[in-house]
């Protein structure tokens, strides 16, 4: 595997409590097998171009910020995924997320609050099967989405005690896929 990284980042002030912010990153991903002990017969020359772009704001609040994002993520599969020998060859995941959050921040007690919306095309999942060395199998499915709250917090009484937790609620779902 070959895998070559651009990125970029801008960020701009626009006026004292706004900000503005991209990032953008390309990927290029070279993919070449030429067989495994157990799977001698798996070929694989695979090219992947992927432009994973983010945009976003910040506000400031008083003792915080809230923000709002949108990005795009693509991701190869793995050498397991080549090499669990599906009759179907895996494809890249896409995925694009959509959050919006706040934060706040006091001496000694802090909390935020990030809701997000996940769509994925083409997300990567285990099967529940076990492939012929043991390893376990995952498959493409072809739309899924993950919308929730995350919500985190801390507080500091003293100088030498610190209590922190989060807790993310979710509702995770496959959109019309069968498997036999």
């Amino acid at each position: 595997k070959n895998d070559l990284n651009l990125y970029i980042k801008w960020q701009q002030n626009a006026g004292r409590k706004l900000s503005l912010f991209t990032d953008l990153q390309y990927r290029h991903v070279d993919y070449t097998i030429n067989g495994f002990r157990n799977n001698p017969t798996l070929r694989l020359n695979e090219q992947w171009n992927f432009l994973n772009p983010k945009l976003g704001l910040t506000y400031k609040v008083k003792n915080g910020q809230a923000y709002l994002s949108w990005a795009v993520a693509n991701k190869e599969p793995n050498r397991d995924d080549f090499e669990a020998g599906s009759t179907q060859q895996p494809k890249p995941e896409n995925l694009n997320n959509i959050e919006l959050g706040l934060e706040k921040r006091k001496p000694g007690l802090g909390w935020g609050a990030t809701a997000y919306y996940m769509h994925y095309r083409n997300q990567l999942v285990l099967t529940g099967q076990i492939n012929d060395v043991g390893a376990y199998t995952r498959t493409n499915i072809p739309k899924s989405y993950r919308v929730g709250i995350e919500l985190q917090g801390f507080v500091k009484p003293t100088d030498w005690f610190t209590a922190q937790g989060n807790i993310n609620l979710s509702e995770n779902k496959v959109l019309g896929f069968t498997s036999f």
